[in-house]
C-alpha cells in the first residue's frame, strides 16, 4: 500500500497544482482507488464531486468523521508540533489489502457509529501518520476524542454504560462547551500534558421510567458520563503516543512554551519525546433532561 511507504512527493505534487485547492479532502482509501471510486456513487447526489462536499461536513455533528483537507496535511507534515492525518475510507467487504499492517473496515464495530450507504462506502475514521508515512488507524470513537481535541464538532451522540451490567446503556448528545485547554509540562525529561473538556449533554432516549427524571438521577448519569469519556480519551492518548508515536492533537505548540528558544525546543525532539507522555484527562459533562421541567 503506497501509503504505508511515504506519499510527500504526491502531497508537494497536489500541493503545487493551482487547479487543486488547500481545502480539498484527502482521504486514504483501504482498497484499490479505482474500486473505491467506483463505489461511491451516492443516491442522493448525481455528481460525485458534490457528495465529496457534503459527508466531511457530518463531522460538525457527529465527530466520527474527520474534516482533514489537504492544506491541514502539508501544514503539519511540515510542522515540529504535530504530525498529519487523512480521511479513512474503504467498501464495507473486507479489504484488498491482505497484510498484518492494516486492519479490514469490518474491525469498525457498530458501537462505533460507522456509517455505510447503499454504496457500501465507508469514510469512518482517521488514517494516522508519522511523517508522510502511514502508521495506523483510528476507530470512529478515537476519531470523535480528535474532533473534540480540534474543535472540528460541535455535537455528538454518545451511548454510555449506564450501570455495571454491560447490556444496559443510555444515549446522550453532548454538546462541547468551549475548546479543550490543554496544559504541557515538562517533568523529568518527559511531557506531562493536561486535558480538560467540558461539555452539556441531554438524554437523547431512554426507557419508561421517572428515576431519569430526578435531579439525583441525572447528576448519576453526568458522573457515568465522564467516567466512560475519561476513559475513552485517556485510551486514545496513549494510543498516539505509544502505539503510534504521533501527536495528531498538536499537543508539541502547548510543549514549546517550556523552551526559551526555538533551537532549544528542536534539540528536545518533541516528535520523538511524544512517545514518553504522560497524561491527565479531565471531563465535566452536565447532563440534563428536557422533561425535568414538566414533571410535576
Amino acid at each position: 500500500m503506497l501509503a504505508f511507504h511515504g506519499i510527500s512527493n504526491e502531497i508537494y505534487t497536489l500541493i503545487n497544482d493551482p487547479q487543486v485547492r488547500p481545502s480539498t479532502n484527502i482521504i486514504i482509501s483501504k482498497n484499490m482507488a479505482k474500486d473505491y471510486i467506483k463505489n461511491t456513487e451516492s443516491p442522493l447526489e448525481n455528481l460525485i464531486t458534490k457528495n465529496y462536499e457534503i459527508f466531511p461536513n457530518s463531522s460538525q455533528y457527529t465527530g466520527y468523521i474527520y474534516d482533514a483537507t489537504l492544506g491541514e496535511f502539508i501544514d503539519m507534515l511540515v510542522s515540529n508540533t504535530s504530525e498529519p492525518v487523512a480521511i479513512l475510507g474503504g467498501i464495507n467487504t473486507e479489504s484488498e489489502y491482505n497484510g498484518d499492517k492494516f486492519s479490514t473496515i469490518s474491525n469498525i464495530k457498530s458501537t462505533d457509529t460507522s456509517f455505510v450507504g447503499e454504496n457500501g462506502v465507508e469514510n469512518v475514521g482517521v488514517a494516522v501518520f508519522k511523517d508522510d508515512k502511514l502508521v495506523g488507524e483510528l476507530t470512529a470513537l478515537e476519531s470523535l476524542c480528535l474532533s473534540i481535541i480540534q474543535k472540528k464538532v460541535n455535537s455528538f451522540l454518545l451511548q454510555v454504560p449506564y450501570s455495571n451490567e454491560q447490556s444496559e446503556t443510555i444515549d446522550v448528545t453532548l454538546y462541547p462547551s468551549r475548546k479543550c485547554k490543554v496544559k504541557v509540562e515538562i517533568i523529568n525529561g518527559s511531557p506531562y500534558i493536561t486535558i480538560k473538556c467540558n461539555f452539556t449533554g441531554r438524554i437523547y432516549s431512554m426507557k419508561e421510567d421517572s428515576k431519569y427524571l430526578s435531579n439525583n438521577e441525572l447528576k448519576n448519569i453526568s458522573s457515568q458520563v465522564n467516567n466512560y469519556l475519561r476513559q475513552v480519551f485517556t485510551d486514545y492518548l496513549y494510543k498516539t503516543s505509544l502505539i503510534f508515536k504521533s501527536d495528531i492533537n498538536g499537543f508539541g505548540k502547548f510543549g514549546a512554551k517550556n523552551f526559551y528558544t526555538t533551537k532549544e525546543f528542536e534539540n528536545y525532539d518533541w516528535q520523538n519525546n511524544y512517545q514518553n507522555s504522560i497524561f491527565n484527562v479531565e471531563i465535566n459533562a452536565n447532563i440534563e433532561s428536557g422533561f425535568l421541567i414538566t414533571e410535576t
